[in-house]
């Protein structure tokens, strides 16, 4: 069965114009900090003597501004603004959301202390 793979790499951050504030004001920054994240989707397609909808993988790791990952974030699936699926984040701060059908989706990331933040 033919089938292609297509990678598509979307980063999302807020980039600190001023590194030591983060060092003297770490509390404060830390809890109006943006994660960064880097998702990488997978999308494989699906012969079309299957008959079945295309089905993607979406797999990703969330960070903070300085590097360090995110444990315990709440990742979430959505199109049309409808939860698809949810997820949370392991020690390493990565997390897989699959079974999607073809379309569009935004990925929203949410962790205490955070800003939740969102990527198309």
């Amino acid at each position: 069965m033919p089938s292609t793979t297509r990678v598509l790499m979307l980063i999302a951050s807020v980039v600190n114009r001023n590194p030591r504030t983060v060092t003297r004001n770490r509390n404060t920054k830390w809890t109006m900090a943006g994660c960064l994240i880097v998702l990488v989707t997978t999308v494989g397609t699906m012969s079309a003597q299957t008959s079945q909808d295309h089905a993607a993988t979406v797999v990703g790791h969330v960070l903070d501004p300085l590097g360090g990952a995110i444990a315990h974030a709440t990742a979430t699936l959505l199109h049309d603004e409808q939860s698809v699926t949810d997820t949370t984040t392991d020690e390493s701060g990565r997390f897989s959301l699959a079974s999607a059908e073809s379309g569009r989706y935004r990925v929203r990331v949410e962790a205490p202390g955070f800003e939740p933040r969102d990527t198309y």
